[in-house]
């Protein structure tokens, strides 16, 4: 996405607070309790089975500590195996998501809906490590990860708005090098971001890119690309790339380009569904309300797919990508289904549902959207022992009520999930403790700057994560008396850091506790502010995970009186509020401003 889209997102700042003062959890230990029972040999009966390509009407399959071994009529099964009736189910692959960005609890949920593996476009190194260290353990249902680790971009360019560390590029003398860092890294594959075509933000150019796809083809890795033009699109097919990460969606494709594409066996995941959030095309109560879907969704993907990008973008345009998709469809071209989690409208797991809904409704086939989010990837991304419903592949693999052959929504109605041959429990597992209620006053600063319940105050600016621009905080008394006082924030805004910020932070004491508060009590938050004049940000968070729900307000240099209801933040949910945060709207230069009376309200 554009800059401008992922600056009024705020993603950075979520991100930031995850990297650095919410460090990463591993969930490993999570999703080793969702097995149940210890088993990963027995026998299904008398299923129809989507092979990843074909559906097999009526037969049997057996799976042997993990393995799938037999899949034929009338199998005989063997002593002591359990038997599982299936009659009137269908079975198909576990799901693969193509475009993820994995973070939090972005593992377990993705098992939850059915999601096995995922290929992740970009992701903190240290974390991409520690789970694919587990990823050929077949004696347990860990969620296979692939990523690309470090994507490669330039400096100030797409992908270093984050705070995750990023080693750009300046000349095409540094590719080769570049790539070999990254494969020893332990990246599956090559990402890179080619938008030359716009003058946001910085890119890679085309040179450097023909290095970069060089260098992964000599170490016989894959090179593939966000991009946000026609033309970006046609460079890279010049120059030799294997995908795009992203459908083009600012012109219709021309014809000569799709018989380019479709002549190089190059690839499309076109993650439609971001594309419709954008244009505000996306109905995701669809998913929030579906009887199938709510009773797994923990609150962050709420949260997540509530949220919504507040404006539209030309380079995006749902009417031509849909346009496109058809195209390239017709065209022979291998569309793979990715969600571009967690973007806002998105969630891990959940969304790859929608996506192959969206890619059905834009004219694709029930078993094709099937495919492209099963066999196919696993096929593009050379998982060759995954993808498919075939003797010799592991056992992962989705069992449904019913039967998506004429119904692709009917990959939202689950029986069971299976990774490993292990079956998966779907309850909603979590590490977070809940309070019923948060005291009222958030921020008074009588005598301190303490928070209420388990809550504090703290400053929080962008050089937390490499950035110049620095915040402090302090207590600040309104008379000699000293009876009362205000939160005072100094905050230097410097240059070095694509989207610089600074301002306050309320949240845990313990922020391992990751506590959640019910504010349903009440309708809207309330504070005063004064300071040097200009826009300012309050975010309210549902969990460190996702992008924030925010609002803007415009601070004067006298003290005035906000109030902002819980409903204008798109994708707040009162019922798990965990944090709170002042930010500056990111202009340069030297300034402060006050915060008082920080309550929460009820109004009529």
């Amino acid at each position: 996405m554009l800059k401008k889209i992922f600056m009024r997102s705020l993603l950075l700042i979520i991100l930031l607070i995850i990297s650095v003062l919410y460090i990463l959890p591993n969930k490993e230990s999570e999703i080793n309790k969702l097995i149940s029972p210890p088993s990963n040999s027995f026998l299904i009966r008398d299923v129809r089975i989507f092979d990843g390509q074909n559906f097999i009407e009526n037969t049997d399959i057996e799976i042997s500590e993990g393995l799938i071994t037999a899949i034929n009529s009338d199998l005989s099964a063997s002593n002591n195996i359990n038997i599982i009736d299936a009659k009137g189910k269908t079975l198909i692959p576990g799901l693969i998501d193509a475009h993820v960005h994995t973070y939090g609890s972005a593992l377990s949920d993705n098992l939850r809906f059915g999601v096995t593996s995922s290929l992740d476009m970009f992701t903190d190194v240290n974390l991409f490590q520690s789970y694919k260290s587990k990823r050929n353990d077949r004696q347990s249902a860990n969620h296979d990860l692939f990523s690309a680790g470090m994507l490669a971009t330039v400096e100030g360019g797409h992908g270093t708005q984050y705070g995750i560390n990023i080693e750009t590029l300046s000349a095409p003398e540094e590719a080769e090098a570049w790539v070999q860092r990254r494969l020893a890294e332990g990246s599956d594959y090559i990402k890179l971001v080619y938008m030359p075509y716009q003058d946001k933000i910085p890119s890679l150019d085309k040179v450097t890119a023909q290095a970069l796809i060089n260098a992964a083809h000599k170490a016989n890795v894959l090179a593939v690309a966000h991009i946000s033009s026609q033309q970006g699109a046609q460079d890279l097919l010049d120059i030799g790339i294997d995908g795009f990460v992203h459908i083009f969606a600012d012109s219709v494709a021309q014809q000569d380009l799709l018989q380019q594409m479709a002549k190089q066996d190059v690839f499309v995941i076109p993650t439609l569904t971001v594309i419709a959030g954008l244009n505000d095309k996306l109905n995701s109560d669809d998913l929030l309300e579906d009887k199938y879907v709510e009773p797994y969704l923990n609150s962050t993907q709420k949260s997540s797919l509530r949220a919504r990008f507040d404006l539209h973008s030309e380079a995006f345009d749902y009417s031509i990508a849909i346009k496109n998709i058809q195209l390239m469809y017709s065209a022979g071209i291998d569309i793979l289904v990715g969600t571009d989690a967690p973007n806002p409208g998105t969630s891990h797991g959940v969304s790859i549902h929608q996506e192959m809904h969206l890619l059905k409704l834009a004219g694709m086939s029930e078993a094709d959207v099937l495919s492209a989010a099963s066999y196919l990837p696993a096929a593009r991304f050379s998982l060759i022992d995954r993808g498919a419903i075939k003797p010799g592949k592991i056992a992962d693999f989705v069992l449904l009520n019913s039967n998506p052959k004429n119904n692709i929504t009917a990959t939202k109605h689950i029986d069971s999930i299976y990774k490993n041959g292990f079956k998966i429990s779907r309850s909603l597992l979590s590490n977070k403790t809940s309070e019923s209620k948060l005291d009222k006053n958030l921020g008074e600063f009588v005598s301190d700057l303490s928070g209420p319940n388990n809550l504090t105050w703290i400053s929080s600016a962008d050089n937390i994560a490499g950035g110049q621009s620095s915040a402090t905080i302090s207590h600040v008394y309104k008379t000699t008396a000293q009876i009362d006082g205000f939160l005072h924030i100094d905050a230097t805004i410097r240059k070095g850091f694509p989207y610089p910020w600074a301002g306050a932070f309320l949240g845990p004491t313990n922020p391992t506790l990751g506590i959640q508060y019910d504010l349903s009590d009440y309708t809207s938050i309330q504070f005063d502010a004064r300071g040097v004049p200009g826009n300012y940000r309050v975010m309210l968070f549902n969990s460190m995970n996702g992008a924030p729900p925010t609002l803007e307000f415009v601070v004067k240099d006298t003290w005035q009186t906000y109030t902002f209801p819980f409903k204008n933040f798109n994708g707040f949910n009162a019922k798990a509020f965990s944090g709170l945060t002042f930010s500056t709207a990111a202009s340069l230069g030297e300034y402060s401003f006050d915060l008082d009376n920080i309550v929460l309200v009820k109004e009529n």
